[in-house]
């Protein structure tokens, strides 16, 4: 008997899929704990190995939980340790100040926290106060490109207005995506750096921004790309993330840029405080003598002259660090940006309705009430039923895409 093998082509060749099986919550937070245990035990096996530390070994093994817990409760409440054995207080405090040292590069714990308030104040020593401190909140999971990353395939859309899912349907696909919107997020927020603060000198976690030139050719440890930011050329940052129950990742971003306009506002300060000090026996003699002579004209007093300077060099500084204006960053970049949406409540509640006070002289300012701009899809529905002569469908109902799914 013969046999004769064929090769089946009807079959299709193997692809392995765009998204890792992986690529799950709960392979996730497992990978994750992996991560902080090894984190931890190599910040514990260096303490160890730390020279001194046999002093502090017994002392820590003493401490009980309930010694731990009595302390905490004591600096919660504001108590003093009186009363409290000194020796013991002193072993507790031995204990924490370990626990601290060991956890200090592992999120998510206390140690962590100390470690970057002390980087925050490291910088401040360094490169002194923030220049700007900014808040990318990428909580607005309704973009395209996340869709496409959570379902492992497809194109990014040309048209304006893609065929999109509903919000709370990519809420789920995010949720269930943990690799998607990590991806999604280093990608903003490596955007937000080399487009907005001229950075590539940074790193998020263990992702380094690639660099040009390459970095041995760059004789200066600065956070700028060379290219000057909105706030200037870039020298420090320091980002740390978080949700604050929000659904997704976003971080608090403090920045140090050069040039530096609080030096100058130091060198003014400095002139106004050696001018302090020479006219302050003029300054003192002129107002008893004005007490005196009540009848002589005003004399200009310098401290009030040179106080006045100095705020008008300072007000224009305090206004270019801080938008107090949702249309000035546009302005700023040359675009013609429509008034920000005000309601009727607004206006009432902040007084800017253009009445007059109460002393019946002084009018407030007037604001003048803008409705919010219509969604883009509300506004092509409208067009679509106001041709055909029907009535517009509700602009919530997403049940084709729902159906086709």
């Amino acid at each position: 008997m013969e046999y004769h093998l064929e090769a089946d082509n009807s079959e299709e060749p193997y692809k392995a899929p765009m998204r890792s099986r992986f690529d799950d919550p709960e392979f996730v937070a497992l990978f994750a704990d992996i991560l902080r245990r090894m984190a931890t035990m190599q910040s514990v096996s260096a303490a160890l190995r730390r020279e001194g530390f046999e002093k502090d070994e017994k002392a820590i093994a003493s401490v009980t939980s309930e010694e731990v817990f009595q302390s905490a409760v004591r600096v919660a409440s504001g108590e003093s340790a009186q009363g409290a054995v000194p020796s013991r207080t002193h072993n507790v405090e031995k204990a924490i100040r370990n626990l601290l040292f060991s956890t200090a590069k592992v999120p998510l714990t206390d140690g962590h926290k100390m470690r970057l308030r002390h980087t925050g104040h490291a910088m401040n020593t360094n490169f002194g106060p923030l220049t700007t401190f900014s808040t990318h909140n990428f909580a607005d999971t309704y973009s395209p490109l996340l869709r496409i990353l959570c379902e492992g395939h497809g194109e990014m859309p040309t048209q304006e207005e893609p065929e999109m899912p509903t919000l709370q349907e990519m809420h789920r696909m995010t949720a269930a995506s943990p690799a998607s919107t990590a991806s999604f997020w280093l990608l903003r927020q490596e955007l937000a750096y080399r487009h907005f603060y001229g950075m590539d000198n940074v790193h998020i976690g263990k992702h380094h921004l690639k660099r040009f030139p390459n970095c041995y050719l760059i004789e200066d440890s600065l956070a700028s790309s060379g290219t000057p930011g909105v706030s200037g050329f870039g020298e420090s940052s320091l980002c740390p993330g978080e949700a604050q129950a929000r659904g997704f990742e976003h971080g608090h971003d403090k920045k140090t840029t050069i040039p530096k306009g609080h030096y100058i506002q130091y060198d003014d300060l400095k002139a106004l405080l050696r001018a302090s000090r020479k006219c302050h026996d003029v300054c003192q003699g002129v107002i008893e003598k004005q007490s005196e002579d009540e009848g002589s004209a005003d004399t200009e007093i310098p401290w009030i002259k040179t106080m006045e300077q100095y705020n008008q060099q300072l007000l224009p500084y305090v206004t270019s660090r801080q938008y107090e204006s949702s249309l000035l960053p546009g302005k700023q970049v040359g675009l013609n940006l429509p008034p920000s949406p005000f309601s009727l409540q607004q206006q009432q509640q902040s007084k800017f309705d253009g009445q007059y006070e109460l002393n019946g002289t002084t009018q407030r300012k007037l604001v003048d009430v803008v409705d919010p701009e219509p969604g883009a899809h509300i506004v092509r529905e409208a067009r679509r039923a106001a041709a055909g002569g029907r009535p517009p469908a509700s602009a919530y109902s997403q049940a084709r895409w729902l159906q086709d799914k």
